[in-house]
């Protein structure tokens, strides 16, 4: 019996102190989408990166235009020449492909850079905005629903412009 008061009275007390919980919902690739200052990295990233890739789009187009004149010699008669260009040609695509991937990887880490930077500054305006509103908890990330309700995307996404004026 002590037992079933000690429960009625925990759950009269949880009660009392109980409010409703302030739920918001964050669709961070669209708010990182609509950042001008992630636009701004981006841009500049691309722009440094664009040199190389122009470079890397030549060296193709040489590759291909060489393994066609390649294709077109008389692999008996000039057998040595032959085999000198196709060793050429392997080194150069051999040079080509390690490029390319040397390239994505710079890329790739500048851009994850770009994300990270933009992501922590989002990371403090959605605690500021938690804060300011009384959010319980924020939440984002994939979802397999989210009500008009509790999504507060625009929301931060008006912060962030409103705070880069």
């Amino acid at each position: 019996m002590r037992f079933l008061s000690a429960f009625a009275l925990a759950l009269l007390a949880t009660n009392v102190f109980a409010h409703d919980l302030k739920i918001g919902y964050i669709d961070i690739e669209k708010v990182v989408e609509n950042t001008p200052q992630y636009q701004q990295d981006i841009d500049t990233i691309n722009g440094r990166f664009q040199q190389t890739k122009d470079e890397l789009l030549a060296l193709f187009d040489h590759v291909n235009l060489l393994k066609n004149n390649l294709a077109k010699t008389n692999k008996e008669s000039q057998a040595d020449e032959y085999s000198k260009k196709l060793s050429n040609l392997k080194k150069l695509e051999l040079y080509f492909q390690q490029e390319t991937i040397a390239w994505n990887e710079q890329l790739s880490t500048e851009r994850a850079a770009a994300i990270k930077r933009i992501e922590i500054f989002i990371n403090k305006i959605i605690k500021k905005y938690g804060i300011d509103q009384e959010f319980d908890i924020i939440f984002y990330q994939n979802a397999a629903f989210v009500s008009d309700e509790i999504d507060i995307t625009q929301l931060i996404i008006d912060q962030i412009q409103e705070l880069l004026k």
